[in-house]
């Protein structure tokens, strides 16, 4: 079932936002393609720390398809035949509070490299040496995958890019809620989730 759009208080008060239920909601996006880099970022209010509960994930799970999900308490972001990338930091204390988190992923040289920022500091780096090269993000959904691992919580301003951002680019990102243009160079997919009402979300970049 498709997420359904709610009114709940976030970062810059009462405005529309997506409400996972945790039960069946879900979205899909389509292919966001294959790259070496990628930036996922979103403002995030969990309900609850606790099972596998998806941000973003290719709806396959070949070699390249991505994760990222909640497992638990912390934030997992796999990539299949490269690891299971578990990040450190407990969000136990995030829970029913708006944060802004985002996840970069750098595949392109021997050594990959992903990072963790919360509310728009760099929280943790986990590098690991693989000799693949390539994230697929063919197929994606938000909030579930394979009829599981559903989201409860809500989510706003859902960005996607298949570049890596910089420190200062995420800061800003943390800081400034649809604060973009939607032109920018990367921009794959930019998902305000804030139509207050529909079954269809709005992209609102211009690539």
């Amino acid at each position: 079932a498709g997420a359904n759009f709610g009114y709940t208080e976030n970062s810059t008060g009462a405005t529309p936002v997506l409400v996972f239920d945790g039960v069946n909601d879900s979205v899909p996006v389509g292919n966001l393609g294959s790259n070496t880099t990628f930036t996922v970022e979103a403002n995030i209010k969990l309900a609850k720390v606790s099972g596998w509960q998806v941000v973003l994930n290719s709806d396959n799970w070949t070699t390249g398809s991505v994760h990222f999900q909640f497992t638990g308490n912390k934030l997992m972001c796999a990539v299949n035949s490269i690891n299971d990338f578990v990040f450190d930091h407990d969000f136990t204390s995030n829970v029913d509070n708006w944060m802004h988190l985002a996840v970069t992923m750098d595949v392109s040289a021997n050594t990959k490299v992903l990072k963790l920022y919360v509310n728009g500091s760099l929280d943790q780096t986990i590098s690991i040496s693989s000799a693949l090269g390539t994230i697929n993000y063919n197929t994606a959904t938000v909030g579930g995958w394979s009829n599981g691992r559903f989201l409860s919580g809500a989510m706003s301003d859902l960005r996607v890019w298949n570049t890596v951002r910089s420190d200062a680019q995420i800061s800003s990102s943390a800081a400034n809620q649809f604060g973009i243009s939607g032109s920018e160079p990367g921009l794959l997919r930019w998902y305000k989730l804030n139509e207050g009402a529909g079954a269809a979300l709005l992209d609102s970049s211009n690539h």
